[in-house]
């Protein structure tokens, strides 16, 4: 075989060749030095043409066919009258739900033209009205068109301020000062700036800010609670920190108390 067919071969069926002509140091040849054995090999012998190497194939699996074949269903025969039948007991049914009468259903409106105002603390007061009494439409044929508001009176300072509501939201919160009094008016501010009220509020108070400077009360404990409350804040002397300043603060208020056994309840009444 010629060199130049020799390297046309791949290194695989060089070595092959090389096997079978007993080639020594095969192994460890790279595929130029297996062309340069194997030609000096056909020098000397006439080498077959190679044939080339069988590939493995893979192995095709069989599909494997299943074959359902269905039942025919048997007929079921009519209970006989001889046959016994089980009887089931019956499901247990669930109780009715208990009714609550919650009474009548509260009215939205109750015909009238009024304004309500709370304190919450002393820098909001929430205020709501109603204003189904004809205050509405009164004021529209008075008025014409214009802007509802909360005239907000200050009569600690003699001064006001209107602030623009929804009248059919019903409610407001409004941000005041401490310690002050105020009344509210709820109205239509037509276009010409004049304010017609519809409902006014009383007078209401807002508390200081910070802790009262009252500290002259003094509250009147019985004898016989005044003695169990000393003995449960000794049980609960392991289990709070502060019972033992529970027991300071009784005794020392404990002097001139025991005379008053007019006193029928427990903090029910003050002294002053």
């Amino acid at each position: 075989m010629k060199r130049s067919d020799l390297k046309k071969l791949t290194r695989r069926e060089l070595y092959s060749m090389a096997k079978a002509y007993d080639v020594s140091g095969r192994s460890k040849m790279a595929k130029e030095d297996l062309v340069e054995a194997l030609s000096r090999v056909s020098a000397k012998k006439v080498m077959p043409e190679p044939k080339p190497p069988k590939r493995r194939m893979a192995k095709r699996r069989k599909k494997r066919s299943i074959k359902v074949t269905s039942r025919a269903a048997k007929p079921i025969s009519a209970p006989s009258s001889t046959s016994t039948t089980v009887s089931r007991p019956p499901l247990p049914q669930e109780p009715p739900p208990a009714y609550v009468d919650r009474g009548p259903e509260l009215p939205k409106e109750y015909g009238q033209d009024k304004l309500n105002a709370m304190v919450r603390d002393p820098n909001w007061i929430f205020v709501y009205w109603d204003l189904s009494g004809g205050s509405l439409s009164r004021i529209a044929s008075e008025a014409g068109p214009g802007a509802w508001m909360l005239r907000v009176h200050n009569l600690g300072v003699h001064n006001h301020e209107d602030i623009p509501v929804l009248v059919e939201g019903g409610n407001w919160y409004l941000p005041v000062d401490a310690d002050s009094e105020y009344q509210i008016d709820i109205g239509l501010l037509d276009m010409g700036g004049n304010f017609h009220i519809a409902a006014s509020s009383r007078k209401v108070k807002t508390p200081r800010m910070g802790i009262s400077d009252r500290v002259d009360e003094e509250w009147l404990i019985m004898e016989d609670e005044f003695r169990r409350l000393m003995d449960i804040s000794g049980k609960l002397h392991d289990r709070f920190s502060g019972s033992h300043f529970i027991s300071e603060i009784i005794s020392r208020r404990r002097g001139g108390l025991i005379h008053s056994a007019g006193v029928s309840s427990f903090g029910g009444s003050r002294r002053r």
